[in-house]
């Protein structure tokens, strides 16, 4: 139609009868197009073979046709930008304002210097890190979800590509997706790299690969120059590759793991994220409100003070399991020859039932009795982990060097060469220590005794005086007073201070040999009273976990809060485990262990005794598994069984 009205309005010179003929040859045109064609434009040219319907296949081929992704772009990729579809009320989630403001903030620095704002040296990435399961993904997702932030995701998996330099140039066109659709659609935007130290972080024994190197060095030029990135083979440094400012937020647990130029001040602002157990409790909350049987924030906060060390996740695990339950009457009631049907045919396959919804799952219980007992089965679970631990037995004979059979025959001769006799050994340290303490005890007899002073003092008065009466008289008499020709060795002094100050104790102060002997005959039982966290950080196998304090801040600033009532509760429920043994009490050195010590005197009796040195006097002797250390070597870095074992 469009060539016949062309043809139409055209001016007509020559001969009468032209705009007959230009009529005629548009039928000719369209014919032509509907008879079989028999080359690849069927006579045409291509542009006008797009409007008048001729199919072409040179370029397009005989699939697609005219609408494909080259005329339409509807089937490329379209830029990655999260539009969080899974998180349908956030309203419904607390998200902390420290969180949030930090957030926000960092957000709207960025967003601030693009625009032109004069705010100094503004880091472009914002690196969350912290412990395992605090939050950080989850909060940094309910962030962008309640500022209307449109985040670019990339995971530390995509960090690494069997081509070189892929992953970099992956995170400079991820970078360019987010600065066109802050410019295309007016919406902020950002680039999150989860768990970036998994991805190019450096770890003990680790080899480093290209991509790891290119990854944080396309970071560290990001934070350079975030308006002009270039992507291709071909570096550019003109206004084609001027881009917008977007602001970059990384998830990590341990940064120190990165390449160090990288988290300098100026390019990444570090934050610790360890939620208090008030804003735990707010999320718990938040995540468990309007589930059947929840009683409201009183049990949100019991349920984690009852589980002070846990982290965020684990609460979320509880609440998982807590539909247990409700599925199993599911499986139970539909039949497990019809769960497979049930379960996927709903989706639109055959023999589903197009009505049914996971939705209408029923029977949940989440009171608070359900909830504690759930979690202390997770608990139970994390506990048998860190007890069993049977890579200590596969790993140790996993190794590229000497086998194990030649390592252990190497360390029999040395030690038959350096220990003769064991026992010898064994029975000298014994005499050795029984000496410290004798001096130890006369030390104390004599600081005790005010008489011993006095006579001390008035011997001294003695000297001096007749160091007097020999001058005036011109004898010479040469007498050192109140001077010693020796110092004391301070560990020897610092040694015999802390005999006489366990002489002074109540009960009983032994060390781990003989607590080791007392384990193994069955007399006695562990019970570490230190922290969660340094519990499920290292233990001693078969001990028993009742903290006696509660551990927060970071490993520059640990800060260590007593809290004995959390003791006595865990205490009260490990009396079967207690019974009838001598309740050796594992510590840290820190005031509150004596107190503990005191607290269970009170509480299970007089069969409470402490380890000398606590967790580290034992590890210098055994290793957390229980088993004996050889004697020639130490304990740290120089130690050979550190280097061969998994533990350390």
């Amino acid at each position: 139609a469009t060539m016949r009205a062309v043809a139409a309005a055209s001016p007509v010179v020559g001969r009468p009868g032209a705009v007959r003929s230009g009529r005629l040859r548009s039928r000719v045109v369209a014919a032509r197009a509907r008879e079989e064609r028999t080359d690849a434009l069927g006579g045409q040219d291509y542009i006008l073979s797009q409007a008048s319907g001729v199919r072409e296949e040179l370029f397009k081929g005989s699939i697609l046709g005219v609408d494909a992704d080259v005329a339409t772009g509807d089937l490329r990729a379209r830029g990655e930008i999260k539009q969080f579809g899974d998180i349908k009320d956030h309203a419904s989630y607390h998200i902390p304002d420290r969180f949030l403001d930090r957030f926000a903030t960092h957000i709207a620095k960025n967003l601030l210097i693009d625009g032109g704002a004069n705010l100094g040296s503004v880091p472009l990435i914002l690196c969350v890190w912290g412990g395992k399961g605090c939050g950080k993904s989850f909060n940094l997702e309910l962030c962008c979800k309640r500022l209307g932030v449109f985040p670019v995701v990339v995971s530390a998996g995509e960090l690494e590509d069997p081509t070189a330099g892929e992953p970099g140039a992956m995170l400079r066109r991820r970078y360019l997706t987010a600065g066109k659709h802050m410019s295309t659609s007016g919406a902020p935007t950002c680039l999150i790299v989860n768990d970036v130290d998994a991805g190019v972080g450096r770890f003990k024994d680790d080899k480093a690969t290209v991509n790891n190197q290119i990854a944080q060095a396309t970071l560290m030029n990001l934070c350079d120059e975030p308006d002009r990135v270039s992507v291709g083979g071909e570096w550019r440094s003109d206004d084609r590759a001027t881009c917008r400012r977007v602001p970059i937020v990384v998830t990590a647990n341990d940064p120190s793991v990165l390449y160090a130029p990288l988290t300098r001040n100026g390019r990444t602002d570090l934050w610790m994220w360890e939620p208090t157990r008030e804003e735990i409790s707010k999320m718990v909350h938040d995540a468990l409100d309007g589930t059947p049987g929840y009683g409201g924030e009183r049990d949100a906060l019991e349920l984690v003070n009852a589980f002070p060390s846990q982290p965020l996740d684990f609460f979320g695990a509880i609440r998982s399991r807590c539909a247990d339950d409700a599925v199993r009457r599911f499986i139970a009631r539909t039949g497990l020859e019809n769960l497979s049907g049930v379960l996927c045919g709903h989706r639109g396959r055959e023999g589903g039932d197009p009505g049914w919804s996971a939705s209408g799952l029923t029977g949940m219980d989440a009171s608070l009795r359900s909830l504690l007992e759930a979690g202390a089965e997770i608990a139970r679970e994390q506990q048998n982990v860190i007890d069993v631990q049977l890579s200590r037995e596969y790993v140790a004979n996993w190794t590229e060097g000497p086998s194990a059979e030649e390592i252990r025959s190497r360390r029999s001769m040395e030690r038959k060469m350096a220990d003769a006799n064991s026992a010898a050994l064994e029975a000298a340290e014994e005499a050795r220590l029984a000496s410290i303490r004798a001096r130890a005890e006369e030390a104390a007899a004599r600081s005790r005794s005010a008489e011993a002073r006095a006579a001390e003092e008035d011997a001294r008065r003695a000297l001096m005086e007749a160091s007097r009466r020999a001058k005036e008289e011109g004898v010479d008499l040469s007498i050192a007073v109140g001077a010693s020709a020796r110092e004391p060795d301070p560990e020897d002094v610092k040694r015999e201070a802390t005999a006489a100050e366990e002489d002074a104790l109540p009960w009983r102060v032994i060390d781990a040999i003989d607590c080791y002997r007392s384990l193994k005959e069955g007399a006695a039982v562990l019970l570490d009273v230190r922290p969660r966290k340094d519990h499920d950080r290292e233990a001693i196998k078969g001990s028993l976990s009742a903290p006696a304090a509660d551990l927060s801040g970071g490993i520059s600033d640990r800060v260590v809060t007593p809290n004995l009532n959390n003791m006595a509760s865990r205490v009260a429920k490990l009396t079967d485990e207690l019974k009838g043994k001598t309740v050796v009490v594992v510590g840290d050195g820190e005031p509150y262990v004596r107190d503990a010590i005191r607290a269970l005197r009170v509480t299970i009796g007089e069969e409470v005794a402490e380890m000398r040195g606590g967790q580290v006097a034992w590890l210098k002797y055994y290793t957390p598994a229980g088993k004996p250390r050889p004697r020639y070597v130490g304990y740290g870095k120089d130690n050979e069984e550190t280097f061969w074992t998994a533990s350390n």
